[in-house]
């Protein structure tokens, strides 16, 4: 199994919203051709369900009608998403997450018992359950194009275990998988 993170904040533009979304379709083509593909086809989504770019990216990954994506919380209920019942929702906060989070964040003694939850499941994004491929790659928008916010703190857990960040903050970024999701 091939995974990628697609996240980003929830202020994310309109016009980048949908991008996303057509980007997480196209990634999650099982055996679909794709001419010149960026990344090739048959990707997994790790995502957080928050709304804005999260959602969007849960939106597109979706393959004859099931998704393609695991949407990790921080907690049971988190934007509607429910742990325990079928579904791609899973719980997203170990000791294992709480370690790297904690590691990766510049201010984690300042933070709120829930916001380190928040941070902690960035973690699962980014390199799933223990035992599990890290994500191939990463997909964001921050409104800057620097690793600001909660997406940041993934960017930065990325960039820890060198894992490429595409931000689609950057024009010649965006470009780029505007062509490979179909449009230019």
């Amino acid at each position: 199994m091939r995974y990628y993170a697609g996240i980003g904040s929830r202020e994310t533009p309109p016009g980048i919203l949908a991008l996303m979304t057509r980007i997480a379709f196209r990634l999650a083509c099982w055996g679909e051709p794709i001419q010149q593909s960026y990344f090739g086809d048959g990707f997994w989504l790790r995502s957080g369900h928050a709304p804005g770019a999260d959602q969007a990216f849960e939106n597109g990954a979706v393959w004859e009608g099931d998704p393609s994506f695991t949407s990790f919380l921080p907690w049971d209920g988190f934007e509607g998403g429910k742990i325990h019942e079928p579904g791609p929702f899973e719980y997203g906060v170990n000791e294992r997450n709480d370690a790297i989070a904690e590691e990766c964040h510049p201010a984690w003694d300042r933070l709120t018992q829930g916001a380190r939850k928040l941070h902690s499941r960035n973690v699962a994004q980014i390199l799933g359950r223990p035992g599990e491929h890290y994500s191939s790659f990463v997909i964001c928008w921050t409104k800057d194009g620097r690793a600001t916010g909660g997406t940041g703190q993934a960017i930065r857990i990325a960039d820890t275990f060198g894992i490429p960040v595409y931000n689609l903050h950057d024009q010649a970024t965006r470009d780029r998988l505007q062509r490979f999701s179909g449009r230019s």
